[in-house]
């Protein structure tokens, strides 16, 4: 039964919106890349490069990904009276919203995974039309997939607070406006000079990493388990709270 529900849930994603959800950040991060490349009098180099995709994924396009990922992944369910015939399934209600929640972070992985290799792909592209040539220095693709890896686990709690949102809530604003308001709280508190007070802040705690980590390594390695330990606590809450309530 396990494998016949990821299987659904597999074949849901297939919906044109979804995928666009999903392919959406990767896609407009390499054609930015590409464009900014492409148009520069020099070219820069790769690690440049590299520091200023972080922050742009870190604060802005993993968080609002995530947000829009989740609720159109729920919106399949709640448009029709999807969960009628969902929850009539000769399986534990636990186990849908588990396999629903478990297909929704494999997408955002696959998502952060895709990430490099088109801001890689669009550096390369506009380096061999633009003027100021290819970028200069190692790719060091290797160092920042660390880098969004430990951002990744660090977001499992911001991403598992979205999941619950989207399903607890039939309305597609409700998720939304919580990741919204997630990701200004982050931006107030760098604009404020305050990031100490986003340490702990679901949707802050990746953009920490990315800021701290050359000078506290341990840190940002610690901050990493503490998303993943707080995803799972959140990820367990939500699946205990929505099997024990009426989907409508």
């Amino acid at each position: 039964m396990l494998i016949r529900l990821f299987s659904a849930e597999l074949r849901k994603l297939r919906e044109p919106v979804t995928l666009l959800a999903l392919f959406a950040a990767p896609m407009l991060a390499g054609a930015l890349m590409f464009a900014g490349i492409a148009a520069g009098e020099r070219a820069p180099e790769w690690a440049d490069v590299w520091e200023g995709m972080t922050g742009f994924w870190m604060l802005l396009l993993a968080p609002l990904s995530a947000t829009a990922f989740a609720a159109f992944a729920a919106q399949i369910e709640h448009r029709a009276r999807g969960w009628d015939h969902q929850l009539m399934l000769p399986a534990p209600k636990w186990m849908t919203f588990a396999v629903k929640a478990a297909v929704v972070i494999l997408g955002l992985w696959v998502m952060t995974a895709l990430f490099p290799l088109a801001v890689a792909a669009g550096g390369w592209l506009g380096g061999q039309i633009g003027a100021g040539g290819p970028l200069t220095g190692q790719v060091g693709l290797a160092a920042f997939y660390r880098l969004i890896v430990l951002g990744a686990a660090a977001g499992l709690c911001l991403t598992a607070i979205q999941i619950w949102a989207s399903l607890r809530f039939a309305s597609f604003i409700a998720p939304v406006l919580l990741g919204f308001g997630g990701v200004a709280v982050t931006l107030a508190g760098m604009i404020f000079r305050q990031v100490d007070r986003i340490e702990l802040w679901p949707w802050g705690m990746p953009m920490w990493i990315a800021l701290t980590i050359e000078e506290y390594p341990q840190s940002a390695q610690r901050l990493a388990l503490y998303g993943l330990a707080g995803g799972l606590a959140v990820l367990i809450a939500m699946t205990l709270h929505l099997s024990r309530r009426e989907m409508r």
